[in-house]
């Protein structure tokens, strides 16, 4: 950045807001990372060819019988030495996601503080998760009935660019590079609480992208402090989408039952109780994504 453009950013980060979510963005992203890394070093494998080489852990069960006769010992560390033993060549079973990213945030006046700093670092932590996958990412704040902010960001290219829409913005709004992340993550709705609302405009976020694309299984992280309760037939109506898209909902009780419902159900049991707010903690969920 040029050095007035710096300046400009320190003013707007120089509060205690931006210190805390700092210390535990670095940390978070790390942790999001390494259980990506886990999981993929985790997948199923299956045996698809043989070459040579000298991965004892692969080679063919056959080649250890070498190793009980004087003669055939001689040749078999020869070989091994020579990286010429057959061996197994694998490869992973399991397709890597392709759908988008969305993650959802209470901004009711309960999660102010500590609680919403928390929720803001998962998101910017599973933000650099979707860019580093080439995912779309969706980040929305929600708050009493019909309010809410939304911030499409473009994971596709070198930078980062992002659209942003919500029930107190004209229209649309267009950001580049840090000042996409300044106001995503400077902004804090302070309102109720509505559980139709998100889930709604997440829907709708999903749909796009299934014209878009084609048949695109997105994530949603519902992340809130609050218990909220949902109409029948909307909620007839969520799930019939579900099985049409076929998103999956992972939610984040802050203080609050995993059990608690609605939000148990509509994430089908896929909810993590958080009482720590901490780095780690969200691991879990990071590593399902």
């Amino acid at each position: 950045l040029d050095p007035k453009k710096r300046l400009e950013l320190a003013e707007k980060m120089d509060n205690d807001r931006f210190r805390q979510l700092a210390r535990l963005v670095g940390p978070m992203i790390q942790h999001a990372l390494g259980a990506q890394r886990e999981k993929v070093r985790h997948n199923p494998e299956e045996i698809y060819d043989i070459e040579m080489g000298d991965d004892l852990a692969h080679i063919l069960p056959s080649e250890w019988a070498y190793l009980a006769h004087p003669m055939f010992k001689v040749d078999f560390l020869r070989r091994f030495m020579e990286k010429s033993l057959p061996q197994y060549v694998l490869r992973g079973t399991e397709k890597e996601a392709q759908g988008g990213i969305i993650s959802v945030t209470d901004g009711s006046l309960s999660m102010g503080g500590q609680r919403e700093i928390w929720a803001m670092a998962t998101s910017l932590a599973l933000l650099r998760l979707a860019k580093n996958q080439n995912r779309p990412f969706t980040g929305i704040q929600f708050g009493g009935p019909g309010t809410y902010r939304k911030w499409v960001f473009d994971t596709s290219g070198k930078g980062l660019g992002c659209v942003l829409t919500g029930s107190d913005i004209d229209g649309e709004k267009k950001f580049s590079g840090i000042d996409a992340i300044i106001d995503f993550a400077g902004t804090f709705l302070n309102s109720g609480t509505d559980f139709q609302t998100p889930f709604n405009v997440a829907i709708e976020q999903l749909k796009a992208e299934h014209a878009s694309h084609g048949a695109v299984k997105g994530d949603i992280v519902f992340i809130t402090d609050g218990e909220c309760s949902v109409s029948e037939k909307w909620k007839e109506e969520y799930f019939e989408t579900q099985k049409e898209l076929g998103f999956k909902v992972f939610g984040v009780a802050i203080a609050t039952a995993a059990s608690t419902e609605p939000l148990n159900e509509l994430c089908g049991g896929n909810v993590l109780g958080v009482t720590e707010l901490v780095a780690s903690t969200p691991r879990s969920i990071f590593g399902e994504l």
